[in-house]
Parts: C-alpha cells; sequence; structure tokens
C-alpha cells in the first residue's frame, strides 16, 4: 500500500516537471525576434556577406565528383 502512494507521489511530480519544463520551453518560442540595431543596412549586411570565407567550393566539387566517379 505504501509503494503504491510513493509511486503515485513520483509519477504526479514527474507529470508537473514536465508540465513546467514544456511551459517554460514554449514561452521562449513565443517571444519575438531581438530587436536589430541600427547597423543592420543593406550595405552592412551586403559586407558580412562578402566577408564570408567559403574556402575553395570549386576544389572540394572536383573531390566529390571524383569519388563519386569512383563508385
Amino acid at each position: 500500500m505504501n509503494t503504491k502512494i510513493v509511486i503515485g507521489i513520483v509519477i504526479l511530480l514527474l507529470l508537473a516537471l514536465g508540465l513546467w519544463w514544456w511551459q517554460s520551453g514554449n514561452l521562449v518560442s513565443l517571444q519575438g525576434p531581438a530587436t536589430q540595431g541600427p547597423n543592420d543596412t543593406t550595405g552592412t549586411i551586403q559586407q558580412d556577406l562578402n566577408s564570408l570565407d567559403l574556402g575553395d567550393l570549386d576544389a572540394e566539387f572536383q573531390e566529390i565528383d571524383s569519388n563519386i566517379n569512383q563508385l
């Protein structure tokens, strides 16, 4: 009889913790996007895109093509 009570209490606690965790996760997703600073102009965004280093994509694709041709 006592073990059934303890198991019931543990299940209720787990359900309460799960509900709290689920609600706290949903509250974060309901928040709006972060505000953007005054530096988020088209020119600034273009500079950020131009400064990205993607490496040598042609060499990487040549390696992939050679691996595919070996199959």
